[in-house]
């Protein structure tokens, strides 16, 4: 059934009982907010699959969009739609499949090296600048107070830092063991984006219909028309964004590989991470890079 939202009465009447639901819904999550994190967590713990499943399947639509207007359309133009989709998806899924493999392969066995590498020798570091500073401290005769606030704000990050690197190695260890322990969840949810990515207009005709059913034929275009650009431009830049922080951490790894930088693959994989969020990503990645290098090289 339709509603008809021209109706003066009718708007109010749900626009009053909308603020008032929302109002009733904030005030018993804001109460018991550690109870709603708790419900939270379990219906994601619940749907996580299917949560998996439609990230997975936006994330790979894009490439699947490209084997099939780029390549199947002009190679295969007399096969069906079906066909050409089937062959998409698993050309889509053997792409994903060879890049993981390439990640596995090549630049997590040296991420991690460089990580426990970095972890092992961050002491024998400090110790050198400790040394250093200390030296210069004693050059440039800095006063007493000066000096001892100097001391305690080190010594403050010294430990802070410490205490960092030897979290970190636990902290890696328990991601990796949630992610081995989510291993059906991203079965099932592969299981979930393969379905969808098949009949994607079959399920993008089902929102509509869905929409239509619930608004007014003007809202509801204006609505999908909405979907549609966001999806276009968020879509768009999303792919971008990725493209764009694979070809800066590819030349970070050059630049630095050839001014002989320590630490040159996890410098340039924290850079080409980080370069996907926008605006201030560049930066949070500097930041650390900075410090790694630093402590190995401060010249």
């Amino acid at each position: 059934m339709k509603i008809n939202w021209n109706s003066r009465y009718n708007t109010i009447a749900a626009y009053g009982f909308i603020v008032l639901a929302l109002s009733i819904i904030f005030y018993l999550i804001v109460s018991e907010i550690r109870l709603f994190k708790i419900q939270v967590g379990n219906y994601i713990n619940i749907f996580q699959p299917i949560i998996i499943g439609f990230i997975m399947a936006y994330l790979f639509n894009f490439i699947l969009e490209f084997y099939e207007k780029v390549l199947l359309n002009k190679l295969i133009k007399a096969a069906k739609k079906k066909t050409k989709r089937v062959i998409g998806i698993v050309l889509t899924y053997l792409t994903v499949l060879f890049l993981l493999y390439m990640f596995l392969y090549f630049i997590l066995p040296q991420l991690l090296s460089s990580i426990m590498g970095l972890v092992n020798e961050i002491p024998s570091y400090f110790i050198a600048i400790t040394t250093k500073l200390n030296e210069l401290t004693m050059e440039l005769y800095i006063p007493d107070e000066y000096y001892n606030i100097l001391v305690s704000k080190w010594n403050e990050f010294v430990e802070y830092i410490l205490n960092f690197a030897t979290d970190l190695v636990p902290k890696i260890g328990n991601l990796t063991k949630s992610i081995v322990s989510s291993i059906w969840n991203i079965v099932l949810g592969v299981i979930v984006s393969i379905y969808l990515l098949i009949d994607k207009e079959r399920f993008k005709a089902l929102s509509k219909k869905l929409i239509y059913s619930i608004f007014s034929k003007k809202n509801a275009n204006k609505i999908i028309e909405l979907a549609k650009r966001g999806d276009h431009i968020f879509g768009r830049f999303l792919s971008g964004k990725i493209l764009d922080s694979l070809i800066i951490g590819i030349l970070t790894f050059v630049v630095l590989k050839v001014v002989k930088m320590p630490y040159v693959t996890l410098v340039s994989f924290i850079v080409g991470i980080t370069n996907i969020i926008p605006f201030f990503g560049p930066f949070i990645g500097a930041i650390p890079s900075f410090f790694i290098i630093l402590f190995v090289s401060p010249i």
